[in-house]
């Protein structure tokens, strides 16, 4: 599979949590909608891809960051409410991923807390994955 089939699959499965109005894969795709993005928002961030070929196995190894926002008010009087909702939706996507039979997913840092300006005032949460698949390779 290549990478973009295995982003695809991770994107359709952040799509299945009905919580969630947009799942992006980021650099594919704008999240914005008039200057506005659709909240809350699922976006997935690839970082790295790698093959690891040896003589008993072969994997492929995709390293990705997971950011999990919704829209804040401008007092910021929401922002327990932000951080509690993206954490819930945050913990489901990680909950399906980790049920998924080849995604050998490992979470490889601690949650951290985010505020974002851009695209608009919005609060949640950032994780890291690393995500280890099996190499299908054609064999002919």
């Amino acid at each position: 599979m290549t990478l973009k089939q295995h982003l695809l699959r991770i994107k359709a499965i952040g799509q299945t949590i009905p919580q969630v109005k947009l799942c992006a894969v980021l650099s594919q795709e704008d999240v914005s909608n008039n200057g506005y993005a659709q909240y809350p928002l699922l976006m997935i961030f690839p970082n790295s891809f790698n093959y690891n070929i040896d003589i008993d196995s072969a994997t492929e190894v995709i390293n990705l960051d997971i950011v999990c926002l919704d829209s804040l008010r401008q007092d910021n009087s929401n922002v327990i409410d932000c951080y509690n909702w993206t954490h819930e939706i945050l913990q489901k996507f990680l909950t399906l991923i980790m049920l998924e039979p080849l995604l050998n997913a490992v979470v490889s840092s601690n949650a951290i807390q985010i505020v974002d300006e851009i695209p608009d005032h919005s609060a949640g949460w950032k994780i890291s994955l690393q995500i280890t698949v099996p190499y299908l390779r054609a064999i002919c």
